[in-house]
């Protein structure tokens, strides 16, 4: 019997046969009945198609704030990520045991090598170096090299050049912080000179839960102002005229340039505040530890789920979203509950400054839900704006090719540069202007 450690994202403890996928050609293969699929990572896709073959999932890498691990815990599938080389060392057809109350798998074939027990994790590393008993924002620092929060991720080309500005100015919009230089790497994503340093900002939230609730509530005038203005395009996306369309299309891109304003207050901090979290708890009890933290639901991810759509779908865009229509999403932000077992750890522990243990334990039950919650609220909202600017480049890329006689396809468009896109619609409300003249 081997036991691998790793970090439990779904709740629940579950036992099987292995069935272990090592390429994207398995994705759509035939899952044999009780299995534990044993994956690279999670694949959003695949998890919203599982049937009820699969009893639990585990994965190399991923996070606890991911879509993949949300769709888990809608489902109710125990899983448990960071099992290091998992595809190699667990074979299909291996007895396995995911046991998410230990945050641990248990490998029940006697042939494979190299326990990944480990007795001595250093737990508190994480969170004592973000605990600060004063952060203010000129406290913030900027990161002089390029950087890459998710150098796997590609943008189409016309998305990065509508996102590009909020990118640059989002840290100098929500902390007076000098503007970055936003590019796209050799893969498509998206990298920044002069970044702030996410670890500083969670410093400062964690030591300013208040700042983030006023933000919050700043945010919530902003979306709902989104929502109102989109709402009112509602009654002209039938129109044929391209200005109409154009009008519609600019539009959700200034929307979407104002809601990426506020992106390092949610999405970009999340997975850092639930693991910061998380560690603190560690350090507590040392050991890891399972809490409630991971039963935080998804609205948004359960609706995908009912409607059959990738939760990540705003990351691109795709021809098939182009219907517009109003995502319903909101907070409905609760604290997390006080745990008494909590508090007398914090009393037990050795820790020289009891008092910023119990300060910070209170910033995280404010924090915690309240980060998750804003990142879901982002999520609904862009996948609106999404719907409109798909709409119209859809419609605008039809009358391109009509009036100029091509033969583009729509991910050819996806793929151009906002401004040659701008300068060919113009030029074809021109031409639509001159033949109607004639």
């Amino acid at each position: 019997m081997n036991i691998f450690y790793g970090l439990c994202v779904s709740q629940g403890n579950v036992k099987g046969r292995a069935f272990t996928i090592t390429s994207i050609q398995q994705l759509g293969c035939h899952i044999p009945k009780d299995s534990i699929i044993v994956i690279m990572q999670l694949d959003r896709e695949m998890l919203l198609n599982l049937n009820d073959t699969v009893i639990g999932v585990v994965a190399e890498l991923g996070n606890i704030g991911s879509h993949g691990s949300g769709i888990l815990r809608q489902l109710g599938i125990p899983c448990v990520l960071r099992i290091k080389n998992a595809t190699k060392v667990i074979n299909t057809g291996d007895i396995i045991e995911v046991c998410g109350d230990k945050n641990c798998v248990i490998s029940y074939n006697s042939t494979l090598t190299g326990i990944n027990e480990s007795k001595n994790i250093k737990y508190g590393q994480l969170y004592k170096k973000i605990a600060k008993k004063d952060f203010n924002v000129s406290d913030i620092g900027i990161i002089s090299n390029l950087t890459c929060a998710r150098p796997e991720r590609s943008y189409q080309r016309m998305r990065f050049d509508i996102i590009r500005e909020a990118y640059a100015t989002g840290a100098n919009f929500l902390f007076g912080l000098p503007k970055g230089n936003v590019i796209q790497n050799d893969f498509g994503a998206i990298a920044v000179y002069g970044a702030p340093c996410i670890a500083d900002i969670c410093s400062f939230v964690l030591a300013n839960p208040e700042w983030l609730l006023k933000k919050s509530q700043e945010r919530t005038f902003v979306i709902d102002k989104i929502k109102a203005i989109l709402s009112s395009q509602l009654n002209i996306i039938h129109s044929c005229d391209l200005k109409d369309v154009l009008t519609i299309f600019t539009t959700g891109i200034d929307l979407y340039r104002e809601l990426f304003l506020y992106a390092h207050m949610s999405q970009a901090i999340s997975d850092e505040i639930l693991e910061i979290y998380l560690d603190f708890l560690g350090f507590l009890y040392g050991k890891s530890y399972v809490t409630d933290i991971i039963n935080l639901k998804s609205d948004y991810v359960e609706k995908c789920l009912n409607s059959r759509i990738d939760p990540g779908v705003s990351q691109r865009w795709f021809p098939d979203k182009a219907i517009p229509h109003i995502w319903d999403g909101s907070i409905n932000y609760d604290r997390l509950t006080e745990d008494a077992s909590v508090l007398d750890r914090i009393k037990q522990c050795d820790y020289y400054d009891k008092g910023q243990l119990l300060k910070d334990y209170n910033s995280f039950r404010i924090i915690v839900p309240l980060v998750y919650q804003l990142s879901e609220e982002f999520f609904y909202i862009s996948s609106t704006i999404n719907t409109f600017i798909n709409w119209g480049i859809s419609i605008l890329y039809q009358k391109i090719n009509e009036l100029k006689s091509l033969k583009l396809s729509l991910f050819d468009i996806y793929e151009w540069p906002l401004d040659k896109f701008m300068r060919e619609v113009n030029e074809c409300i021109n031409l639509q202007e001159h033949y109607n003249l004639s």
